[in-house]
């Protein structure tokens, strides 16, 4: 139902994505509070979407390269940003060439997506593109009660049409971070509003980090 309402909207496309997308999530805060990381010169997307995210991290790293992989079919389409710096490719984790690493790799609203038996297959993936020093980022949402929890689920559900869409337990997420990414620390820890839902972890894989080693970031 999503993609089919999209397709005719026409100019009005990119201003209701984001009208549809604000009671969830302020993507804006979740870029400001990633411009907190040192040292990002190259950027990986894994699940880029329709490029709302990208919009936003290639305007938080002016001197960054992006790259945006998805397995839809065009993604990057509504990406409003200095073209020149971004790239976007329709395409599997999986075919992404092993030897390219970048500063900082991010999982917007990826994992609740795949089923769960493969959540820590495709975050393993992601892990193997982070260069030693750069950061993991990975934002999910997190089950609650709430009247926000089932709006959720029936957009992402009936509107989006995924029947995979599964929200992450409380703790499941870190949990799954530390089977994944043993030895590697969370530096960051904090909640995207307008929902405590939305649940941001940035892990520093290996070496020097962007924050206090013994600091976590909330």
């Amino acid at each position: 139902m999503g993609p089919f309402v999209r397709q005719r909207l026409g100019r009005f496309e990119e201003p209701a994505a984001e009208a549809y997308r604000r009671p969830f999530i302020d993507l804006d805060d979740l870029a400001r509070t990633l411009a907190r990381l040192d040292r990002v010169c190259t950027v990986l997307e894994v699940g880029a979407g329709e490029g709302a995210m990208a919009t936003r991290v290639v305007r938080a790293f002016p001197q960054a390269r992006y790259l945006g992989i998805d397995i839809i079919r065009r993604p990057g389409r509504l990406f409003r940003g200095d073209e020149e710096r971004a790239q976007f490719c329709a395409m599997d984790l999986e075919d992404l060439p092993p030897d390219q690493l970048f500063d900082l790799v991010l999982l917007v609203d990826v994992l609740h997506h795949v089923a769960p038996p493969l959540r820590e297959k495709v975050l393993a993936g992601a892990r193997r593109h982070v260069r030693s020093g750069g950061h993991l980022a990975i934002k999910e949402w997190e089950r609650t009660r709430s009247l926000g929890q089932m709006a959720w689920f029936i957009v992402d559900r009936y509107i989006g049409g995924d029947p995979n869409v599964r929200a992450f337990a409380p703790g499941e997420l870190m949990a799954t971070v530390a089977r994944v990414c043993p030895g590697d620390q969370v530096t960051i820890e904090a909640r995207v509003p307008p929902r405590r839902n939305n649940l941001l972890l940035v892990i520093a894989c290996g070496g020097p980090t962007a924050t206090d080693p013994g600091h976590i970031e909330r």
